[in-house]
């Protein structure tokens, strides 16, 4: 199956699994015609939260690039996938099983025709895994004992795998067959629709509570959250693609463009972001996992602001100020500000143009401050 391809068939996933939840929130109707249209109801309602909201969107965009314009990588693919996994552990806490206890997500094994940028790709999401589960201490640096139990853990999905695809091919079925079941489905959520509909509102309030507490047991890796910071810049108006838009692969300001350039080389090592207004650096970006403080991370932008590097045609936008010669630096994990969860959460910032400054969780977009800070 190409990276296409599978990225339609989980944008039809999505689809489905949204217009489920609705039904059984009874909500749901034919007015609903597009996904984009239900997910900001289903994120009014108080279902989703942003994160949530955001993986349904990451799958429904990727979706439709592969549908209408063949687009799509391995990498988005796999990304996407597990997006899939989480909205689906979360949808059956909510309505099945609070305290359901998944396994690990399964890496799919490498292609014996896998090229090197490929397995080193499939690698890295491994890696990240089992940094999650806390078996791996640091991702850069793989010990011996943390490679063998990444081997481990490749042997394991190529398993898991094999007896997917075993059980795909028992249940093959037709073109003719797959629109039967939609038609199905759709009967289907309209009798759970009648049913979510007959709720009390007390009852309707309570699966909602039910879904922020799933939602606060999501547990993102780092690429996961990098995504989500991705998205939440793209949507602010930055040019941005971690993966590739990128110091390493040659990427570099450029003028008349916002440019959010990941892993910018700084004397102190790789800057997870460095905005660009034009060809100046204005601004810099520390991504945390999800688990990490993320206030306490501002002391290693600021550490980066301090040794900076220009290369090429990178041009400073003024300073420098005391030691630091980029103005702005934030940090964030992805999610959304929490008063309750103040340091772990939101996005963090520092105006270092004045020493008395203080780092505070930021409500303005990130673009409109910088923007008005430099205007």
């Amino acid at each position: 199956m190409t990276p296409s391809s599978s990225l339609s068939k989980l944008r039809l996933f999505a689809e489905f699994l949204a217009k489920n939840i609705a039904a059984r929130l009874g909500i749901y109707t034919d007015d609903y015609s597009e996904q984009a249209q239900l997910l900001r109801e289903l994120k009014y309602q108080g279902y989703l939260d942003y994160n949530l909201a955001e993986m349904f969107h990451s799958i429904r965009k990727a979706g439709n690039n592969a549908v209408h314009k063949g687009e799509g990588t391995t990498r988005d693919a796999l990304q996407n996938l597990r997006f899939a996994h989480q909205l689906s552990v979360h949808f059956f806490r909510v309505f099945k099983n609070r305290d359901f206890k998944p396994g690990a997500f399964q890496i799919p094994p490498n292609p014996e025709n896998a090229t090197s940028e490929l397995k080193n790709s499939l690698n890295e999401a491994r890696t990240q895994i089992l940094n999650l589960q806390g078996k791996v201490k640091d991702v850069e640096k793989l010990t011996q004992e943390e490679i063998a139990k990444r081997k481990q853990a490749e042997e394991e999905s190529a398993k898991a795998w094999k007896e997917l695809d075993e059980a795909l091919e028992l249940a093959q079925q037709t073109e003719e067959q797959a629109k039967q079941e939609v038609v199905l489905y759709e009967e289907e959520l309209k009798r759970i629709q009648q049913k979510g509909s007959e709720q009390t509102e007390k009852e309707v309030q309570q699966t909602i509570e039910n879904s922020k507490e799933a939602a606060s047991q999501v547990e993102l890796t780092e690429a996961d959250t990098r995504k989500l910071i991705d998205q939440q810049l793209s949507d602010a108006g930055w040019e941005v693609e971690s993966t590739e838009i990128r110091f390493s692969k040659g990427v570099r300001p450029e003028a008349a463009k916002n440019k959010a350039i990941a892993e910018w080389s700084t004397d102190s090592g790789p800057a997870d972001y460095v905005l660009f207004v034009g060809l100046k650096a204005v601004g810099i970006i520390e991504a945390k996992k999800q688990t990490l403080d993320v206030s306490g991370a501002i002391d290693q932008a600021k550490r980066y602001s301090k040794d900076f590097k220009t290369h090429d045609s990178c041009e400073l936008v003024g300073g420098a100020w005391g030691d630091f010669v980029i103005p702005f630096v934030f940090s964030t994990n992805g999610r959304p500000f929490l008063r309750q969860m103040e340091t772990q959460s939101g996005i963090w910032f520092c105006d270092l143009r004045r020493s008395k400054n203080l780092r505070r969780p930021l409500r303005n977009q990130v673009t409109a401050y910088l923007f008005a800070s430099l205007n």
